[in-house]
């Protein structure tokens, strides 16, 4: 089974979106809105991750919470937060590590 998470995120430059992530064998896909109904739908190959950590400094929170913070080869970073909380949010950083080389970063 292919786990999916109800989650918030954003990248640089961008407003928040709320929708669902897919952490799937090869890639992540992140699916849903940003307030005014602006759709965006985002794939992520875990090769082109350079690393994956928790995020808990005030800028690198989103709407107040944690945040896995995934670093990209190229582009700018990447923070995620599920909406069920703190232990889901640290599943998905951890399941996102298990694909990427290195692991979770502390």
């Amino acid at each position: 089974m292919i786990p999916e998470y109800a989650v918030i995120w954003q990248e640089a430059g961008f407003p928040p979106y709320a929708g669902k992530l897919v952490v799937g064998r090869r890639r992540l896909r992140l699916e849903g809105s940003a307030t005014g109904a602006r759709q965006s739908l985002l794939r992520l190959l875990y090769e082109e991750i350079a690393r994956v950590r928790m995020g808990r400094a005030p800028e690198e929170r989103l709407d107040g919470r944690n945040a896995v913070v995934i670093e990209r080869l190229n582009g700018a970073p990447l923070r995620i937060t599920t909406v069920e909380g703190v232990g889901t949010t640290t599943e998905v950083a951890e399941r996102i590590a298990e694909r990427v080389p290195g692991g979770l970063a502390e």
